[in-house]
């Protein structure tokens, strides 16, 4: 039985519906006003022993093999998403697949998903017109039917994906929103007083305005950081480090900004220190930490758990760790290399904090 029918489809689409997927197409691509092209736009799309290399430029040459290296790419996540029998593992494939999609967009991914297509399409023809010359009786209609089953699957396939593409851009701006929300909340925390103008570099007693400044700051910090706690996920992390970056590499420092990287510096310190303080039982931790894909957020986060926790809670989290390693290691076939080698960088960690602590026991 073919791969594509572990994926059950959509009964809607039937044979000789190709124009279903023109709908998908516009998302990412063009304005209808290019679509008289897409025959010759398909025709540059085949691979070097289909079709004659381009007669222009070296520029057009090597886009041409872009082209055709992004379709090839492309054509894979289709097969592999349609060989998947778990729906809930296809989110997974896509999201670690999501710079190729996200790349499907202007003429270049009109092109690839049209040619796509377009191969699913002859590869049904081509495959029927051989089957009715060699039997010419009705017992062929399962071939015929799977040929279709195919070509309707690749349709239903990339409709899929561009859906999930557009799904995926739309959770990500609200993800912004909210950090950006979340973190103009904890800034205006910070300077809720009118007369505290530390950041914005305005005149006054410059001691009284920081022993002030600082201690409002702090009690204004504490207050909103319990009440947001639910919402430091790790992408308000990288949204914190993504905006201090930001800074560090405008050109031309000012005051201003160099106040305002202090005490984003400051908000993320905290935030890693509450997150620290909310860590359970060592076993607990380890999986919480399994949950960040950056080193230095799970290394922040870590940190901040050791100063909170002390030696003891180190002790019992390289035991496990420990046992992880060695767990691993009896695993037919191996352990997952990713998985390995954050349990790794763990470990590492935490031998070096116990010989860092152990000099003062």
């Amino acid at each position: 039985m073919p791969a594509y029918k572990n994926v059950k489809h959509n009964n809607s689409i039937r044979r000789h519906n190709f124009p279903t997927f023109i709908s998908a197409v516009p998302r990412y691509g063009p304005t209808d006003s290019s679509s008289n092209n897409d025959s010759s736009d398909n025709d540059s799309l085949n691979s070097p022993e289909e079709g004659a290399p381009s007669p222009n430029s070296d520029n057009n040459n090597a886009n041409d093999v872009k082209i055709i290296k992004i379709k090839e790419d492309f054509r894979d996540l289709v097969e592999s998403v349609m060989q998947i029998s778990q729906a809930e593992l296809i989110p997974r494939l896509l999201v670690n697949n999501i710079e190729l999609i996200m790349g499907l967009q202007g003429e270049e991914g009109t092109q690839v998903i049209s040619s796509l297509l377009e191969d699913a399409k002859k590869t049904k023809e081509t495959a029927t017109t051989m089957t009715t010359i060699i039997n010419n009786d009705d017992d062929d209609d399962d071939d015929d039917d799977d040929d279709d089953s195919y070509y309707s699957q690749t349709i239903q396939t990339v409709e899929m994906i561009l859906t999930f593409a557009e799904d995926f851009v739309k959770e990500a701006q609200n993800m912004d929103k909210n950090n950006k929300s979340l973190l103009g909340k904890i800034l205006k925390a910070m300077v809720n007083s009118d007369n505290d103008t530390s950041i914005s570099g305005g005149e006054g007693n410059k001691e009284e305005l920081s022993a002030i400044g600082a201690r409002s700051r702090e009690e204004a910090l504490d207050k909103v950081m319990k009440e947001e706690k639910a919402n430091f996920t790790t992408g308000f992390l990288r949204h914190l480090e993504g905006e201090c970056n930001r800074i560090e590499n405008a050109q031309g420092m000012t005051p201003e900004s160099t106040k305002l990287l202090e005490i984003l510096r400051l908000v993320q310190t905290r935030v890693l220190e509450e997150l620290g303080q909310d860590l359970g039982e060592a076993a607990l931790v380890l999986g919480q930490l399994m949950g960040y894909d950056k080193e230095e957020e799970l290394l922040g986060v870590l940190e901040a758990g050791l100063t909170v926790q002390g030696r003891d809670f180190a002790l019992e989290m390289a035991s496990l760790t420990e046992e992880a390693l060695d767990g691993f290691k009896r695993i037919p076939g191996g352990a997952d290399p990713e998985l390995v080698e954050k349990v790794n960088f763990i470990n590492k960690r935490l031998q070096e904090y116990l010989n860092e602590t152990s000099e003062f026991q």
